[in-house]
Parts: C-alpha cells; structure tokens; sequence
C-alpha cells in the first residue's frame, strides 16, 4: 500500500533582486554608441612621415601576398594610403582598417638577410606595429564601454561580470 507524506518547503529570500536603472542604461549605451561613431571616423599616426607611406604603397605594389578575395584588401589599402601620402615633412594618417589591413600583410611577409631585415622593420614593421598599439587601446576602450553597459542593463557592478 502507499504512504502520502506531506513535504513543506520554504524558501528563503537570500537573493536581491536586481533594479535596473533605466537612465544609467542608457548613458552607457550612449558612451558606447558615441565612442564607436568617433572611432569610425578616427585616424592614427603612422610614423615615419613620407618615407613609411612610400615604403607602403611599395610593399602592397610588389611584395604582399594574398589569396584570392584578399586581394581586394591589397587595393583598397593602396588607395587609402594614395590618398594619405603626405606632402613634404607633414605627418601620416591611415584608418584603422587600413592600418589592420597593412599588418595583416605585413605578417605574411618573408625576408632574406639583414639589409632587408633592417629595411623592413624600420621602415614597415615599426610605423605600423606603433599604429596598431593605439588601435589596440581604443579598442580595449570600447570593448571596456560595452562591458558597462551590459553590466547596466543587467542591473550588475562591471567588477560582479569580470568574476
């Protein structure tokens, strides 16, 4: 035969829950959205002036290897670094895409010998490899921005979301 037990549960109110500030949301949403527009219109100092521009434009003429789909990168670069040559001893500027790009195939690149070596990384390597550090940093920025926002939306600390 069957026994019936009755079971009484309790629950025990040991989590918060959660309030959601609508205005601090949509700040950090804002922060996010205004940071990503600025970065789509920002340009980087690539150093080494004309001399790293020429070295540029050189590399993507002869030298940079690509397959297939990736040669339309190799276009493109060439043509956002025409157009950014600078005219006597002003300052070089690329996009951010362009300046991804050109590491990008400046990874795939191979070499023989010192002279080559030294030519490469002073007047390639170096300038972009500088670039790409600040890049880097923007991106850790919005990468930082987003987290904040999440972490708004979901009514949480950013420190709560990195544990």
């Amino acid at each position: 035969m069957s026994e019936t037990k009755e079971v009484q549960m309790t629950v025990e109110k040991g989590v918060e829950e959660n309030k959601v500030d609508q205005d601090l949301v949509n700040a950090k949403r804002d922060a996010f959205v205004e940071f990503g527009q600025e970065l789509e219109k920002k340009v980087y100092l690539v150093p080494g002036k004309k001399r790293t521009a020429e070295a540029m434009l050189k590399f993507l003429e002869n030298d940079a290897k690509f397959a297939a789909h990736e040669s339309l990168g190799i276009c493109k670069a060439h043509e956002d670094i025409s157009k950014s040559v600078p005219k006597g001893k002003s300052e070089f500027y690329l996009g951010s895409l362009c300046i991804e790009a050109i590491a990008y195939y400046l990874s795939k690149h191979e070499g023989t010998g010192l002279i080559a070596a030294e030519q490469f990384k002073d007047n390639l390597f170096m300038p972009v490899n500088t670039a790409m550090a600040v890049i880097q940093e923007d991106k850790k920025k919005a990468e930082g921005l987003q987290m904040e926002w999440a972490a708004a939306a979901q009514g949480v600390d950013v420190e709560d979301l990195e544990q």
